[in-house]
């Protein structure tokens, strides 16, 4: 199957390879790509901080760009979205690392039910000089993660350490990957992801069509157009189980 991967580099390398692995024929067409913040993940290692939290995998890509991100961290507890991220973390070298049920929310709720972060109060964490969790967000991002820690009140710092940016994109490399390879189906790992294509598509006139789409959860989903085709979302947020509806 002719399967169109819009996820930004390295990553749509990666996936292409998993694709090819399976017999299908990948169309990379990334249509974003990150801008990594280093030095605010530098200054923000360098305050007190009691655990981290890393929700995407281009988190720890901004943590790779320091040499010594792993030292600054120590065995302090690192609570990852998924098994993709924690892998990255733990190749990283980070030690401590946690693996969440795969989207915001879900690691929201494994980071409260760990007594030694969610028994204290934020005035509590802020007279001891440092707050219980770091965060290295993107830009943008689901809201989900940092509303359900702050609705339990947990003393949270978000520090923002990529931002994702779109491609440039001519219209010949468009019309080559939508209508000269004719993908059968489409993966999209981020909302923004559907959001640009369908911009991009609309300038040139012209209508994506798949036999499949593939959302990497709801959220995701509802960015699609209706007339792109069937969307299909996989019953857990993670790679395997998305390619899996390929099958």
């Amino acid at each position: 199957m002719r399967v169109l991967v819009t996820r930004p580099a390295p990553a749509c390398a990666r996936t292409a390879a998993r694709l090819a692995e399976r017999g299908h024929h990948p169309i990379l067409l990334p249509l974003t790509e990150a801008r990594h913040d280093a030095a605010a993940v530098e200054a923000a290692l360098s305050q007190p901080f009691r655990a981290l939290a890393l929700t995407s995998g281009e988190a720890v890509a901004a943590l790779s760009i320091l040499p010594d991100a792993a030292s600054a961290i120590g065995a302090r507890p690192v609570f990852c979205v998924g098994a993709a991220t924690a892998r990255a973390a733990r190749t990283l070298g980070l030690s401590q690392v946690i693996t969440g049920p795969g989207d915001g929310e879900g690691l929201a709720h494994e980071i409260l039910a760990r007594e030694t972060l969610a028994r204290s109060s934020i005035a509590a964490r802020q007279a001891e000089g440092a707050p219980s969790l770091l965060y290295l967000a993107g830009r943008p991002r689901a809201p989900a993660f940092e509303a359900a820690l702050a609705e339990a009140g947990l003393a949270v710092v978000t520090v923002e350490a990529y931002a994702m940016q779109a491609c440039p994109i001519d219209a010949g490399r468009l019309r080559a990957a939508l209508v000269g390879q004719a993908p059968q189906a489409a993966l999209f790992y981020s909302r923004e992801a559907p959001l640009r294509l369908a911009a991009l598509a609309a300038e040139q006139a012209l209508v994506p069509a798949f036999c499949r789409i593939l959302c990497m959860s709801p959220r995701v989903a509802d960015a699609v157009p209706a007339a792109w085709g069937p969307v299909l979302v996989p019953p857990s947020p993670d790679e395997d189980t998305l390619l899996a509806l390929l099958a």
